[in-house]
């Protein structure tokens, strides 16, 4: 009797294992989720907060671009002061200690900057020979008597560029090329020119201060003054080649009779400091948001970027919207675009930036922007979900783009990353702030929400 029950237990077990088909599917609502994947466009118009503006992170003798131009209000002129000679006599022979004094004949000085501006015609460059003295506290109201002055040499860059075969036999200058074109692989399209100067324009150096030698650059147009050299924190500043003759007993002989002639013809001396000296009009601080300028100002911007987005969300598209005001303080000719950086810790003034590769951008841009200016802050935020450890929060900085088309082959970079620069553009820019409650930055975020597991 008692196996006759068992048996009918496990005949039951199995008939109610059929009817409930353990092998079907969940059915909902049970196990389905509560809503369906949709994406929500929101502006948050409280994201940003405590945005301040900062002044002096690129000094002109930091820039790695180096402005001249005389308009707008604007005067710049680049100045540079030689690397001395190493040494001012040469042992006449290798046999004894005999030595001759250097006497310094012609020169050639090589001259690296951007393409001119388009609209620039007759472009010119006046070199001045300028004292030993030039620092970085140096200003133009000091260099005032040298530039009064006579130049050493006027150029006209528009008419050696005009030249088919790119050197002009009367004066010596020359256009260097790379044997493709007249840019090197600076991703700036530099030109570098060669200018000649014979021994009746050659400057003086200074002997009592082993041989240096400090110039500056008055830049001129019949319109459109304005053109960008390099500096020597991008390895292109100013170089000399110096032509000598060595004095053998009141007698002047070549280099390449001396030591059985294993000197060069030329000396060559680099850059020892470059910056530039300007008159500009001030521009004060005030609730905006001011950014760009010489010395370069950046806005340090806060945003929030709420909790239950940050983890459970998935982040499609990220806005910064900047609303211009009325006027802007400074223009110039220059094409820019502001970059959003992310910031290592906020530290206020001296939060570390970190300039890689996940960064806004906006789209360039010329003149006082009319309308909202937008910056892409996809990465970024992408880059916050992923570590949530991360500071949220960016320094909005000017950069200037360079001013001419592409050599073939070649793309404008407009990213930030290759052809712009910060602290060598006086055009400066005025954003609204958060203090201004109507026209305040805002984060305009397009993302999927969280999925809700379970019964709706």
């Amino acid at each position: 009797m008692r196996r006759i029950l068992i048996a009918g237990v496990v005949c039951a077990a199995a008939l109610w294992a059929c009817v409930e088909e353990p092998t079907a599917p969940a059915r909902c609502p049970d196990f389905c989720p509560g809503n369906h994947l949709v994406a929500v466009e929101s502006l948050f118009t409280d994201a940003i907060s405590r945005d301040s503006v900062f002044q002096g992170y690129v000094l002109p003798a930091n820039a790695g671009f180096l402005p001249a131009m005389a308009e707008g209000g604007i005067d710049s002129r680049p100045i540079t002061r030689m690397v001395p000679f190493s040494s001012l006599r040469v042992r006449l022979d290798s046999a004894d200690t005999a030595t001759g004094a250097i006497v310094t004949d012609s020169m050639k000085l090589t001259i690296y900057f951007q393409r001119p501006d388009t609209a620039s015609r007759n472009l010119r460059f006046s070199i001045y020979q300028l004292p030993d003295s030039i620092d970085s506290t140096t200003t133009l109201a000091d260099l005032a008597p040298a530039f009064a002055g006579p130049p050493l040499r006027v150029v006209n860059v528009d008419s050696l560029l005009s030249l088919s075969g790119r050197r002009d036999s009367v004066t010596g200058d020359t256009v260097l090329v790379d044997g493709v074109s007249d840019s090197l692989s600076l991703g700036n399209h530099i030109v570098r020119l060669r200018l000649k100067f014979d021994s009746a324009h050659a400057p003086v150096p200074n002997l009592a201060d082993t041989g240096r030698v400090s110039l500056g650059v008055l830049i001129s147009a019949d319109n459109g003054p304005t053109a960008t050299f390099g500096a020597r924190e991008i390895g292109a500043g100013l170089t000399m080649h110096w032509f000598y003759r060595v004095d053998s007993a009141g007698k002047l002989i070549r280099p390449d009779s001396v030591h059985y002639g294993t000197l060069a013809d030329s000396i060559q001396i680099g850059t020892d400091f470059d910056t530039f000296v300007f008159t500009a009009p001030v521009i004060p601080l005030d609730s905006n948001l001011l950014i760009g300028g010489v010395p370069s100002r950046r806005s340090l911007l806060r945003i929030n970027f709420p909790k239950n987005l940050r983890d459970s969300s998935q982040v499609i598209r990220a806005q910064l919207l900047l609303i211009p005001t009325a006027t802007a303080p400074l223009l110039t000719s220059d094409s820019v675009i502001v970059v959003a950086n992310r910031v290592a810790a906020d530290f206020g003034l001296k939060s570390p930036m970190i300039g890689d590769t996940i960064m806004g951008v906006s789209a360039p841009f010329s003149g006082n922007p009319t309308d909202t200016v937008r910056i892409e802050l996809t990465t970024l935020y992408r880059f916050w979900q992923f570590d949530t450890t991360q500071t949220t929060s960016i320094y909005l900085r000017l950069l200037a783009l360079n001013r001419s088309q592409p050599v073939a082959g070649a793309t404008v970079d407009t990213t930030g990353r290759l052809s712009s620069f910060e602290g060598a553009t006086f055009t400066t820019l005025r954003f609204y702030s958060s203090r201004t409650a109507a026209f305040r930055p805002m984060i305009r975020l397009t993302y999927v929400p969280r999925i809700n597991l379970g019964a709706p």
